[in-house]
């Protein structure tokens, strides 16, 4: 009592400060706030566990779901639910709280001939205050899913949120690496959620992961053509270690499709009887090339792994993938991808493009719009391609010679030996090292 009692916060901005009181809810980020919120709704839950609700067999009626704040009451009959609803506002009141009507929804489904109608079961609370109707064509927000009525969690909209989303990521003062980092650790996380919750076509989930590749190459300044390979495949391979829906979803599904067959709760195998989804797990098993039944997750673990290195594989295979492999499975090669930060962000961005192989010489360009002429145009000795500038070119000799002191002179510093490395001037024999 003595935590919440004359509780109060201070905002501060621009110089002024104005003072809060709290006099409702409980504090963020206390981890005494989910003991007090669970040692109020455990005695509810457990008396709403006692009364009818939405009967299932002879035995087992629900009359409740709930996860952290939210609450649902179940009922076969309007009278049912109006009575679990008194009850539910009689125990809050009793405890000094009361139910935010304006914030609730409510819906009751009708039997017709060969159909189903949504109606207005005009529920309300003991003040007088009606529980506003959820019509067929509107949305509940629950658990980060929006749910009809009438047709179920949605996914017709999930393309245009998402894209809306990184407009606003894109437009956020940040630099690159950390529209990467604001991309890949919340948005994609966040619509993978949403994606394995109502389990959209297979369409739609590659239409998201399209989105998010434009975003990234918009982002990160690369041409339409990079690899996807350089998205997809994880940091210590030399790639951005971007999640790919398709593959996280498909196998998040399956994981939790299987946890449900396994569950001995009665209102759950009902669920899944109704929803027959053993069939469509045993159709998406079959999919990702999975033998079923799955006795173990560690086969679909598998499965990611599998689609990983397969990206390595299709990149390595594109004539951008040259030297690909080199750097596979080389987390201190590829440190500056784990840490951008031990680049500046424009030499990100360049290292990212060498990466890819999408260099702006000659060759390279010349898949874009043909050229009759490729010779370097410095040496013209030569095809201009990124190996010949960066190890062959004689124009570029002298920065090559200055490259290789720099790095002797670094390693030689921690501990390396100058010997070993070679010499100066006329001794520098192999620039490609």
């Amino acid at each position: 009592m003595n935590s919440y009692t004359s509780l109060n916060t201070t905002i501060e901005y621009a110089g002024s400060k104005t003072e809060v009181s709290l006099k409702r809810g409980v504090k963020q980020g206390d981890p005494l706030s989910p003991f007090i919120f669970s040692a109020i709704m455990d005695t509810l839950l457990e008396q709403l566990e006692e009364m009818k609700g939405y009967v299932i067999d002879e035995s087992h009626s629900l009359s409740a779901l709930a996860f952290a704040d939210d609450l649902i009451l179940l009922a076969n009959a309007k009278a049912t639910a109006q009575n679990l609803l008194h009850h539910t506002e009689a125990y809050l009141n009793s405890l000094g709280m009361r139910i935010a009507a304006e914030k609730c929804a409510s819906f009751e489904i009708r039997p017709g001939k060969k159909t189903w109608y949504i109606t207005d079961p005009d529920l309300c609370l003991s003040n007088g205050d009606q529980i506003p109707f959820s019509a067929a064509d509107s949305s509940l927000c629950y658990l980060g899913g929006h749910i009809s009525p009438w047709s179920g969690l949605h996914y017709k909209d999930l393309v245009d949120q998402l894209t809306s989303t990184l407009e606003r990521c894109r437009g956020a003062h940040l630099k690159p690496h950390q529209k990467l980092s604001l991309t890949t650790s919340h948005i994609i996380p966040h619509f993978l959620h949403r994606a394995v919750l109502a389990t959209p076509p297979i369409t739609t989930i590659r239409a998201m992961d399209q989105t998010i590749r434009n975003h990234l190459k918009v982002v990160l300044h690369l041409p339409a053509s990079t690899p996807n390979g350089l998205l997809y495949c994880s940091k210590r391979d030399g790639g951005l270690g971007v999640p790919k829906l398709e593959a996280l979803a498909s196998s998040t599904a399956l994981k939790q499709g299987v946890t449900l067959l396994n569950s001995l709760d009665p209102a759950i195998h009902a669920l899944l009887q109704e929803t027959q989804l053993e069939n469509r797990l045993l159709s998406l098993a079959k999919a990702m090339r999975l033998q079923w039944p799955i006795l173990n997750f560690r086969h679909i673990d598998a499965y990611k792994k599998r689609m990983k290195a397969e990206e390595l594989t299709k990149w390595s295979q594109l004539t951008k993938g040259r030297g690909v492999t080199s750097f596979a499975d080389d987390r201190n090669g590829n440190a500056w991808l784990f840490n951008p930060n031990l680049l500046k962000p424009s030499r990100f961005l360049t290292a990212l493009k060498l990466r890819g192989g999408m260099t702006s010489d000659k060759v390279t360009m010349s898949k874009v719009t043909t050229e009759s002429n490729v010779k370097c145009r410095k040496c013209r000795a030569c095809n201009e391609t990124l190996a010949h500038i960066l190890g062959q070119c004689i124009y570029t000799k002298a920065q090559k010679i200055r490259r290789h002191d720099e790095i002797r002179d670094c390693v030689s510093k921690t501990g390396g030996q100058e010997g070993g490395l070679g010499h100066r001037g006329s001794h520098y024999s192999n620039p490609d090292r």
